[in-house]
């Protein structure tokens, strides 16, 4: 019994939707490469942004200041936000019971869940 191809029974739609897939799936895969590729050189854009304006901060005197606002917050302070973060979250707990009910649920029969039908073995 031989294949055989018989152009006569492809259709015009049957070509162009291959086609239409075809180059589709060949302009996505094109696009991704782009992207891609100067992936890296946006991220080197992108860092070189932040130094320069990093720079131009640290040149004005603002960054200073605005790091030492940052790191003037005493440990005292730390320890009384820490502590009231820690009872008003204990407090919502302490609302709940600790009964656990444990109850036998009958259940149907079900072949799907039977687990002998995963054990035998079909010899061939």
């Amino acid at each position: 019994m031989d294949i055989v191809f018989d152009t006569s029974l492809v259709h015009e739609s049957t070509i162009m939707v291959a086609v239409i897939g075809y180059v589709t799936v060949f302009t996505s895969l094109v696009l991704l490469f782009m992207v891609f590729r100067s992936l890296p050189k946006l991220i080197a854009v992108l860092s070189k942004m932040r130094t320069k304006t990093k720079e131009t901060l640290a040149n004005n005197g603002n960054w200073q200041k605005k790091q030492s606002e940052v790191t003037d917050i005493s440990g005292e302070v730390n320890a009384a936000i820490s502590a009231a973060i820690h009872h008003y979250l204990n407090e919502i707990h302490d609302d709940e019971d600790m009964v656990l009910t444990l109850q036998k649920m009958s259940r149907t029969y079900s072949p799907w869940s039977s687990k002998i039908y995963s054990v035998i073995n079909f010899r061939r």
